[in-house]
């Protein structure tokens, strides 16, 4: 207005009006940030937010060549690596990690032009403590441009390793491992199945896994199911329970042993007992065959151990007995405390011959009954 005023910024905004006319708005812009100082404020911006990144940052040509690089506080190059503008990302790279990025730029360059986002290296280098490890993310960065962001993955990269080194061990363990074992929670739904022989499951695993044991097994199983349930989570200590069921294989005789394994999970480990089990049976028939042969002996028996205590007694004729009294209550006494001692003797003398020679040894002997 004169050479005093202010300078004044305006905006003119001109639309189609008609044919022949036009509207025009103005407004003053005197309060917005100029070009230059917009220019300055991206800087600032750009700079802080490099500060405040743990990653090496490169901005480098579609073709790797370094035009610009941010090194974090702390940050350790190593063995005498240096990093320079005009040359490639991976020049300071050991020679089969140069070989790594050289083979896979572009293309990864070009996938990242189709949209696929995702791109990066995983490497390892050397350093004067030991290897490192490290993954570089590519993203297009304008049209003539890449950014480069490195970040340290050493860490993540040593805790999988040891989660694949457990898993292997997992595996390895429960690939050989005799019993069933079952993961479920508290509901009933089996969440996992490890089956060495699913013929001796009530269901192939395909219609058990993800399932509730309501649905899938007897009533008379599932109630003791969830008996032992009840009581593991009552008491919080380890439960055991034996059961019969007639699985693919036919009626089996199984023993499980049901522990917690989080907040709303339990384990099962669950052992095939069937032969056991007839074992068990064979024994008590041996047994009751046994006991029926001795007490149909009219002798008297005495399975002892060789310093004259007596395991079991048998006899049909108690007035065998020196004094009146029940068989049973001579198991675990000593054979000298019940005869005379010349008697005992008697049984040393024969008992030393036995084990001299080996050979049934005997004697006579006269007692009033």
């Amino acid at each position: 207005l004169n050479e005093t005023s202010p300078e004044v910024s305006h905006e003119y905004r001109i639309v189609p009006h008609s044919s022949k006319t036009v509207l025009c708005r103005v407004r003053e812009i005197d309060d917005e940030i100029k070009p230059d100082e917009k220019r300055q404020q991206f800087h600032s911006d750009y700079q802080a937010l490099l500060n405040a990144l743990a990653e090496l940052v490169f901005r480098t040509t579609r073709d790797g060549v370094i035009k610009e690089f941010f090194i974090p506080q702390g940050w350790e190059i190593g063995l005498k690596r240096k990093i320079q503008k005009g040359k490639t990302i991976w020049h300071n790279l050991p020679e089969p990690i140069q070989k790594l990025w050289i083979r896979g730029w572009n293309e990864k360059i070009r996938r990242l032009e189709k949209g696929n986002l995702n791109q990066s290296f995983d490497y390892q280098l050397p350093y004067a403590s030991g290897s490192k490890h490290f993954e570089a993310r590519l993203a297009l960065f304008g049209e003539e441009e890449v950014l480069v962001t490195v970040r340290e993955t050493t860490p993540t990269v040593r805790a999988f390793q040891q989660l694949e080194k457990s898993e292997n061990r997992y595996e390895a363990l429960f690939s050989s491992y005799p019993d069933f074992i079952f993961r479920m929670n508290f509901e009933g739904y089996f969440l996992d199945i490890h089956a060495p022989n699913e013929k001796q499951l009530y269901l192939p695993i395909e219609k058990i896994l993800g399932k509730k044991i309501q649905d899938t097994h007897p009533h008379e199983n599932v109630e003791l199911f969830n008996k032992v349930l009840e009581k593991l989570k009552q008491t919080g200590k380890n439960q055991v329970q034996q059961y019969s069921l007639r699985v693919q294989s036919g009626e089996e005789h199984f023993e499980r042993r049901m522990v917690r394994s989080g907040p709303n999970e339990i384990l099962m480990i669950i052992t095939n007992v069937s032969q056991r089990i007839e074992q068990q049976k064979q024994l008590e028939k041996q047994y009751q065959r046994r006991k029926a042969l001795l007490n149909a002996n009219p002798d008297l028996v005495f399975r002892m151990k060789f310093d004259g205590t007596i395991l079991e007694a048998h006899t049909s004729d108690p007035d065998l007995f020196i004094e009146k009294t029940e068989i049973s209550s001579t198991e675990g006494k000593n054979m000298k405390d019940l005869v005379p001692p010349w008697l005992f003797s008697k049984w040393e003398e024969s008992r030393d011959a036995y084990l001299k020679t080996g050979k049934t040894q005997s004697y006579e002997y006269e007692l009033n009954a």
